[in-house]
């Protein structure tokens, strides 16, 4: 319970605070009031049933979390095709967006028979802005933190925590926690995985987290023998992708002048985590990080999925193998139009200059 109330008071009610902010100075004040009236009680009833999971699932107490393969690279890398990739494969645990809403496991098992039927009426689908999500299907880990309200996706639900200046420093750095003492984070991602062990009847996990490029050094602390796997794409490619799908969830909640600020601080954002990943991997050890491209991803998935298979110590059946095969045919229809976001500044020219050593590094 202490950690409870630690969570609560030292970092959950601030960022509710600053959360809340944005909204009321924009005049929001049905959203402001919503997540006033939502998110205290829903996230009370989370945390208290979370640590009660151990009463009703023992084994939790005794499950070990060993050598978590943690997938890490800068959004519209390919990331979630490589995750979808491993996780079909049946060797490893992995997050659906159910899991990741409830993580307690007495709470998924109370709300199951409703989100099914949310799930039924495809309440959730929100395919036609270019990502697909439905409650029952394989999602990002990144999700977990919207809890703690510590990551870089709470920007695409409240984008004024970009724009305004009395947020904007706080948005920004959302889920940058690797130079803070915010261990609650990883210690509540480290716990999920074990549940998620224990209902999934695994003993490896899959992490897909994009922005923990940031969190290396709290994962490496609780997490030591944690085994990443960054996936490099040109972020000639990856930036203006990762910018027109956010464009179409925040366009009507913005006026003009936002979007250009949004976006600049999105593309800091983006430089960020391309060069902290550089100055960070020398620290982790090297039988612990695999680089590959987003070109072999694409070009050859079978023959990299080995190479993962290898590097992860998982075990690759004969089954899964054939399957694999049939990828490299598989064509990949594009689920939105790139935009041209030459009106805030960002244009290729700027990102190939701003870029230029990584991208020379990586051919």
């Amino acid at each position: 319970m202490k950690g409870i109330t630690n969570s609560y008071s030292v970092y959950l009610f601030p960022r509710l605070g600053r959360f809340l902010s944005a909204h009321l100075r924009k005049g929001k004040i049905l959203e402001t009031v919503f997540y006033s009236l939502v998110y205290p009680p829903f996230n009370l009833v989370m945390w208290l049933l979370f640590k009660m999971d151990p009463l009703f699932y023992p084994s939790i107490e005794k499950v070990s979390v060993d050598r978590p393969l943690i997938i890490l690279g800068h959004y519209r890398s390919g990331t979630t095709y490589l995750q979808k990739l491993i996780a079909e494969s049946g060797a490893v645990s992995f997050s659906t967006f159910r899991s990741l809403l409830f993580p307690s496991l007495v709470m998924m098992k109370i709300f199951t028979p409703i989100a099914a039927f949310i799930n039924k009426l495809k309440l959730m689908d929100s395919e036609k802005k270019g990502h697909r999500m439905s409650l029952f299907e394989i999602e990002e880990d990144e999700g977990l933190f919207l809890h703690s309200l510590n990551t870089e996706m709470l920007t695409v639900f409240c984008p004024w925590m970009l724009t305004q200046d009395g947020t904007s420093s706080d948005g920004i750095h959302a889920g940058w926690n690797d130079y803070k003492n915010e261990d609650v984070d990883i210690i509540f991602l480290k716990d999920y995985i074990k549940r998620q062990l224990v209902s999934q009847h695994k003993v490896r996990a899959l992490v897909k987290t994009n922005p923990s490029v940031f969190r290396i050094r709290k994962i490496l602390k609780y997490l030591p023998d944690a085994r990443f796997i960054y996936l490099y794409r040109d972020p000639v490619e990856t930036i203006p992708s990762f910018f027109s799908l956010q464009y179409n969830f925040i366009r009507k909640r913005l006026n003009n002048e936002e979007v250009i600020r949004y976006f600049n601080k999105k593309y800091t954002f983006s430089m960020a985590l391309y060069k902290y990943f550089e100055r960070i991997k020398s620290k982790i050890p090297a039988e612990q990080l695999l680089t590959v491209k987003f070109t072999d991803l694409k070009l050859k998935p079978d023959e990299l999925i080995r190479q993962i298979f290898d590097y992860a110590d998982l075990e690759l059946t004969d089954a899964y193998a054939a399957q694999l095969k049939q990828k490299r045919s598989e064509k990949h229809s594009k689920k939105h139009q790139n935009i041209d976001f030459s009106f805030a500044g960002i244009t290729t020219e700027r990102i190939q200059k701003d870029f230029r050593t990584i991208r020379q590094h990586y051919g």
